[in-house]
């Protein structure tokens, strides 16, 4: 038996969030870990940045997968990741489309507006003597 296009999609995302949330939680576990140990742990958050930055290219990748339709000979276009799902024609590629806002709302424009946000502080922090502000990213 195969599992719908939307039930395997669905669970993809569910399981790179679960991933990024475990990362997460993980690196504030280090954080606060460090700052008892009176470290600054900053390679641990560079580590844990470098691979919340991989999923993060993962999980935008599969963002867009539904996206991504296949023209036929027959002029209709299916959805790349599963053929049987017809591009804007079916309730199955409006429920993929959801998920994928879903995914890019929750995990893709939040990294986007960290990394905006870190570039447009730093040389402001950087000119206070906040030198402390760029360990964690």
């Amino acid at each position: 038996r195969q599992d719908s296009p939307v039930v395997s999609y669905a669970a993809s995302v569910g399981l790179v969030a679960a991933v990024v949330v475990g990362i997460a939680l993980a690196g504030q576990g280090l954080r606060r870990i460090g700052r008892l140990a009176g470290t600054l742990a900053a390679v641990e958050g560079n580590a844990i940045g470098t691979v919340l930055f991989l999923c993060y290219l993962f999980i935008t990748r599969l963002s867009f997968l539904p996206f991504s339709c296949k023209d036929h000979p027959s002029g209709h276009a299916t959805v790349a990741l599963s053929p049987s799902v017809a591009c804007w024609d079916s309730s199955e590629h409006t429920v993929l489309v959801v998920l994928s806002f879903t995914a890019l709302a929750l995990a893709v424009l939040p990294f986007i507006a960290v990394c905006a946000q870190a570039t447009l502080s730093y040389t402001a922090e950087m000119a206070r003597g906040n030198f402390e502000f760029s360990y964690p990213f």
